[in-house]
């Protein structure tokens, strides 16, 4: 492939993302508005097309007839709930006019003006006529009496009148194709490229749609209106929706390499996971994922292979080894801090991948093959579509898992570690113990995606473990967020999609073999940790912002307390101290002792849980009864 055809592809590439632009917009909207994942969009387009094609042939579309079938029914609608809801005979015959003017307009001009052949630009305009109202009415009858109910349910309703619209378009144009003319014949050259004059039409109009949408949206009372009513439902519904359409894509008639695909991102995503905790949230960077995912991984296949054991025993097993493996790999290494924490995560990451790959059982660089597929009942889960339920579910459950950890006690404990251990070990944490816990639990995301792998591909080799596999992952985490949950879904859906597509351009382009997409990734890096430090996630979040907190913490349990010390009792002695930077003394031969009850100060303030006791001198505050009465339970 030469650049000549490279410009003419990227051209072509750039027109119908014009086209797809508007539709991926109107999608947005609509769901931003009404909660409603409108999938008959593309009937919408189909219509359009179609109709214009037929005025072309001189004859009335099929479609002027359903739209006005949509309108009467419409209108019987509106005037029996009017009737019943006691509004004067005026108003519902007015409304009902309202609904039936420009359909039956419609119907009366258009069989009219088909056979006219008129110029191209108003045959457009009745085609746009005749569909738009459609959307509308369409609402009208299949979603407004569903306005209330849940993003899963207007989902289905969504698939039952994409399926009715594909079958209604059928009627009205029947299987065969159709060549609508184009608006503009011209042609110009720009270097090597061509560019028509249609093209240039669809950038013309798609530019300003958008441009007219963003100032509705943005500038209008209305449109701020909706966008309000459309944020705070997308607060309330954005996770369940993802949830719906992640679990609910199988059933959809998409090709199996997009199920393929998915399944690797679920994969990734859950290593992904784990990485937001122990490096995003704890800060404890580590390159050596991917061996904690063989860990799980070929346990499962020799345990299942050699010995016969269920594929569903064999993940308890995975689990607690790489459990295992985890408590002794961290208490050898999470007490180092700055760049020696990373080189071990990559010498144990090197260490692991060579110890699967240099052992006779486990098949060494060949692996084990013959992995069973997971089985539920007599059904089995060897093909991706069969598996790919189960793969989502447990990365959808491992990210609610992990959001709720985040938002717990434990949680905030680990969010304490990113920004040094003084002020959380000041507080009282362990600050070992809990940079022991996001560890551990990151090596079981892992291993429980490397399970799911195992099950998934039928065979294990060191290859998918190696440490470049476990840089992989955590770039996946950083150009999704490292520091937010759903990145972790980002950054794998863009990396594993990228990577895809770029093994099959960059050679074309380059004109040889090779791993190219790495320059790509290397570059995107960059930019990314440059410009945009916290992940690509931050510009998604801005239009899913995050609702207000409910205040439920009132009643939560007290932490334990420890027996505290009388008083005068010798809590904190120095001798001698002496602290020197370089050359330069800052302290020398300091001592002092401090008991309980001292008071080091000229003037105190007394909090207690926010409520102000006392204010004043150290001798004032000592010998305050309330003081002694908060400190020791009783006065003394």
């Amino acid at each position: 492939m030469d650049f000549t055809i490279a410009s003419i592809l990227a051209l072509d590439g750039v027109t119908n993302g014009a086209v797809y632009a508007l539709l991926a917009l109107a999608t947005v909207l609509v769901f931003t508005v009404t909660r409603v994942i409108f999938i008959p969009q593309g009937e919408f387009v189909t219509f359009g097309a179609l109709t214009l094609a037929v005025l072309q042939t001189g004859k009335t579309p099929g479609t002027v007839w359903f739209l006005l079938a949509l309108a009467v029914l419409v209108a019987l609608m509106d005037a029996v709930a009017g009737l019943r809801g006691g509004r004067p005979q005026g108003e519902v015959v007015k409304s009902v006019l309202k609904t039936l003017a420009l359909p039956v307009v419609l119907a009366v001009l258009v069989p009219w003006a088909a056979p006219q052949q008129l110029p191209l630009s108003i045959q457009a305009a009745m085609t746009l006529a005749i569909v738009t109202p459609m959307g509308g009415l369409i609402y009208r009858v299949a979603y407004e009496s569903l306005a209330d109910a849940s993003v899963l349910v207007l989902l289905i309703v969504s698939v039952g009148v994409h399926i009715a619209l594909t079958g209604l378009g059928l009627v009205f144009f029947g299987a065969e194709g159709s060549r609508n003319p184009s608006f503009w014949d011209e042609r110009f050259n720009v270097g090597v490229l061509a560019i028509s004059g249609q093209a240039l039409i669809m950038f013309a109009a798609s530019g300003a749609l958008i441009l007219a949408l963003y100032l509705f949206f943005e500038r209008s009372l209305w449109g701020k209106a909706l966008r309000r009513g459309g944020t705070l439902m997308r607060r309330q519904w954005i996770l369940p929706l993802f949830c719906a359409a992640m679990l609910l894509l199988p059933a959809l008639p998409v090709p199996d390499f997009w199920i393929t695909q998915l399944n690797y991102i679920g994969l990734s995503a859950i290593v992904s996971l784990g990485l937001v905790v122990l490096t995003g949230v704890a800060g404890l960077t580590s390159f050596g994922q991917a061996a904690f995912v063989g860990v799980g991984a070929y346990t499962s296949a020799y345990l299942s292979v050699t010995l016969g054991i269920s594929p569903w025993l064999t993940l308890f097993v995975g689990l607690a080894l790489s459990v295992l493996v985890a408590v002794v790999l961290g208490a050898l290494t999470l007490r180092m801090s700055g760049h020696y924490l990373p080189l071990a995560t990559i010498a144990w990451g090197l260490a692991l991948n060579y110890s699967m790959a240099n052992m006779e059982f486990l098949g060494k660089y060949d692996g084990i093959l013959g992995v069973p597929p997971l089985m539920i009942g007599d059904m089995s889960l060897g093909s991706g579509r069969a598996i790919y339920v189960l793969i989502w579910l447990v990365a959808l459950g491992s990210a609610i898992a992990v959001i709720n950890l985040l938002d717990s006690r434990p949680g905030r404990a680990i969010r304490s570690l990113k920004n040094g251990t003084t002020m959380a070990e000041a507080m009282g944490i362990s600050t070992f113990r809990y940079k022991m816990v996001a560890f551990v639990l990151a090596a079981i995301l892992a291993a429980l995606s490397g399970w799911l792998f195992a099950h998934f591909q039928r065979t294990v080799n060191p290859s998918p473990f190696s440490l470049s596999k476990g840089i992989e992952v955590l770039f996946m985490a950083v150009l999704g967020g490292i520091g937010h949950v759903w990145g972790a879904f980002l950054g794998s859906g863009m990396v594993k999609l990228l990577e895809d597509q770029l093994q099959v351009l960059l050679p074309k382009l380059l004109g040889g073999s090779g791993n190219y997409e790495t320059i790509v990734f290397g570059v995107i890096l960059v930019l990314v940790l440059k410009y945009a430090p916290d992940g690509l996630w931050t510009f998604v979040q801005r239009w899913f912002p995050k609702p207000p907190r409910d205040r439920d913490w009132e009643g939560a349990e007290a932490l334990p307390s420890r027996s505290k010390p009388s008083m005068g009792e010798p809590l904190l002695e120095a001798r001698a101290v002496r602290k020197e930077f370089g050359g330069l003394v800052a302290v020398n031969d300091v001592s002092f002792t401090i008991r309980a009850g001292d008071i080091m100060g000229d003037h105190i303030t007394v909090m207690e849980f926010g409520t102000k006791l006392i204010s004043g001198t150290p001798a004032e505050v000592q010998a305050s009864p309330v003081v002694r009465a908060a400190y020791l339970g009783t006065e003394h």
